[in-house]
């Protein structure tokens, strides 16, 4: 019985510290005609692009950082925000990570993507990884 109360205890904690959100972020496959159609169709609005690796420290900071300081303050219902993930080179990273990362967000103007095939690089043009 004493287990069960410790588990329970911990379940408690760990609600508080990482509650549900009504939202649930989704994480899909990048498409890169669908993301300029999505992009395109955003015209008017502010839109944010980031990319990042899901496991690189800087990346996940900045994340953060856009999270905090400009989705949790600005409540204007024209900004926009495109996350792609990647997998960049040195990092072993995920669609899984990639799922984890965009978990903490609740915020319905972000969509998140994933690109395992660095896609969106050869979007803009850059022929190498990252």
């Amino acid at each position: 019985m004493k287990t069960l109360k410790v588990y329970a205890l911990h379940f408690i904690l760990w609600m508080s510290i990482f509650p549900f959100n009504v939202f649930s972020q989704t994480v899909s496959d990048i498409d890169l005609p669908g993301l300029r159609t999505t992009f395109n169709s955003l015209q008017g609005s502010t839109r944010l692009i980031f990319i990042g690796d899901p496991t690189c420290r800087a990346c996940i900071a900045s994340a953060g950082d856009l999270k905090n300081y400009i989705f949790n303050i600005c409540d204007n219902p024209d900004l926009r925000g495109l996350m792609v993930w990647v997998h960049m080179s040195g990092y072993p990273s995920t669609r899984n990570e990639a799922v984890t990362q965009s978990s903490s967000w609740s915020d319905p103007r972000v969509t998140f993507y994933w690109d395992s095939l660095w896609d969106i690089s050869y979007g803009f043009g850059y022929q190498g990884g990252w």
